[in-house]
């Protein structure tokens, strides 16, 4: 199971294409093994809501919200994490605590940790390197891949009739 870090920057700035409501952040409310790490007090979540209290766009809006809802729907598609009181920052906190280590952002340049993402996208969190991946990244990233099915009888089919 994947677990990505979702930074607030992301939510920010859905404005840039509607991609990244139905791409991005519905692929995490699908049946499949993505979900978000969120801390276990509810600080992420608060900030979530109070970027959708800035956004005035009513359909980014609206997409957002339903986001959350859907997020919160059982099977859970976010995982807690437990965080310590003394934190300098609650997204690069929970993502520390998680096994994938990823951290989702608008892009490099956009974000608030943008002057410690290294040339290969890694930032480090006291001694943890975290991978930045920036929303079309992301996408990317978790894309279905199309699989073929090869079917063994087919392939001995073909070969007999080639002899």
């Amino acid at each position: 199971m994947a677990c990505y870090t979702l930074s607030e920057c992301v939510l920010e700035h859905l404005d840039e294409g509607r991609q990244y409501t139905s791409t991005l952040l519905n692929t995490f409310t699908q049946e499949n093994n993505y979900k978000i790490a969120i801390d276990n007090r509810g600080e992420i979540n608060n900030i979530y809501k109070s970027v959708v209290k800035k956004i005035f766009d009513r359909n980014i809006k609206a997409g957002i919200i339903s986001w959350m809802y859907l997020m919160s729907q059982k099977p859970k598609k976010w995982e807690y994490f437990e965080i310590d009181n003394d934190i300098d920052d609650i997204f690069l906190e929970v993502c520390c605590r998680t096994i994938d280590k990823i951290l989702i952002v608008s892009s490099e340049n956009k974000c608030k940790w943008k002057d410690g993402i290294s040339q290969d996208r890694f930032y480090s969190h006291k001694g943890t390197s975290i991978k930045i991946l920036n929303k079309d990244d992301a996408i990317v990233e978790m894309k279905p891949q199309n699989t073929v099915k090869v079917i063994s009888e087919n392939i001995n089919k073909n070969e007999n009739i080639n002899k």
